[in-house]
């Protein structure tokens, strides 16, 4: 496995999105949590976002469960991180595998995204390179701004499909300008190794910059650093 595509599963991995966007989230009303008892998978969803944000997980699962079984793509996929990171049921990547596939085969691009990561990582399923691109490529496809990053990583390394520097800058552009911290992190190692473009180390430090503003994880942020003074040996981070 090649040392940029490494740093991007390490941010992956570290990181399974739940989709519940807590700054804005709160309980139900009461009449929406009576429709969610008679049945109605939307409102499952919420409450299960809603607990899952409260930091109650199990309360998240049960919610979660009860929408995916009614074929809720956006449940199956929180419920899938749920079993992928252990959280409020028992740690299962093989049922988070599963979870991710129903809600992928109908088009949900996160879990299309979140397979990418469990092949490229080899988590609840053999390892696959090939397996991994088609599946952030699919999230691609459906505009799904944080699979973006990881396809441009595969393209760097030609692994699972053919190098392509051109297409990884591409993703990467496209991905930062969505404020996505990993594309800003790849854009940070596009720059400082000059790779499908002139080596400009300025703008390597600008990108990791701007990475670590949103919110780009400590690590990545290190894995970028040491590309940046590999290629000078005295380059900062302003």
């Amino acid at each position: 496995m090649g040392w940029r595509y490494g740093l991007l599963l390490i941010t992956f991995s570290l990181s399974i999105p739940c989709f519940a966007d807590c700054a804005n989230l709160h309980l139900p009303e009461a009449k929406n949590v009576e429709r969610a008892r008679n049945g109605d998978d939307r409102m499952q969803l919420e409450l299960g976002r809603a607990y899952e944000c409260a930091g109650q997980f199990s309360e998240a699962a049960h919610w979660y469960q009860l929408s995916a079984d009614h074929g809720n793509p956006a449940a199956q996929t929180n419920l899938g991180a749920l079993y992928a990171t252990g959280r409020g049921v028992n740690q299962d990547d093989k049922e988070a595998v599963r979870w991710y596939l129903r809600a992928a085969s109908v088009g949900f691009a996160p879990a299309q995204s979140n397979l990418g990561l469990m092949f490229g990582t080899g988590r609840g399923v053999p390892r696959s390179d090939e397996a991994a691109f088609q599946w952030f490529s699919r999230a691609v496809d459906n505009h799904y701004f944080p699979a973006y990053p990881a396809a441009a990583m595969l393209y760097l390394n030609g692994q699972g499909v053919m190098r392509n520097d051109e297409k990884a800058l591409k993703l990467a552009t496209e991905a930062a300008k969505h404020g996505v911290a990993n594309a800003e992190i790849v854009l940070a190692v596009i720059y400082a190794e000059g790779l499908g473009v002139r080596q400009d180390l300025a703008k390597a430090a600008q990108w990791q910059s701007k990475a670590i503003q949103d919110g780009a994880l400590p690590s990545s942020a290190m894995q970028s650093k040491r590309s940046l003074t590999a290629s000078s040996g005295s380059v900062g981070v302003p």
